[in-house]
């Protein structure tokens, strides 16, 4: 056995396990990670490279979805709704005109 993948096995049994990995590369989606926590994932990520394809995979996804979100509010400016001021102003005429005494 090489050196490196006797270092690779001794350093995968210092760091959490890949169940643990997947949570922590899930909650870095929502907040920033504590530094302990990034440096945990980082060489994880060194050791195993199915969690860092899900990693990848995580944030590809997140990139689409913001991408796709911009896309819809281009396309779409309603999916936003405002009135102009002066339809505002002649609804509540309307109403205030209609309101009981």
């Amino acid at each position: 056995m090489t050196l490196k993948m006797r270092f690779k096995i001794w350093l995968a049994h210092k760091l959490p396990t890949c169940k643990e990995v997947t949570r922590m590369a899930s909650d870095v989606m929502d907040r920033r990670l504590p530094l302990k926590q990034r440096i945990q994932m980082k060489l994880h990520f060194m050791t195993c490279s199915l969690c860092l394809r899900y990693f990848q995979q995580l944030q590809l996804m997140r990139e689409m979805a913001h991408q796709q979100a911009g896309q819809i509010e281009e396309m779409n400016p309603s999916a936003n709704p405002s009135l102009p001021s002066a339809t505002r102003e002649r609804f509540k005429r309307m109403l205030n005109s209609s309101a009981p005494e």
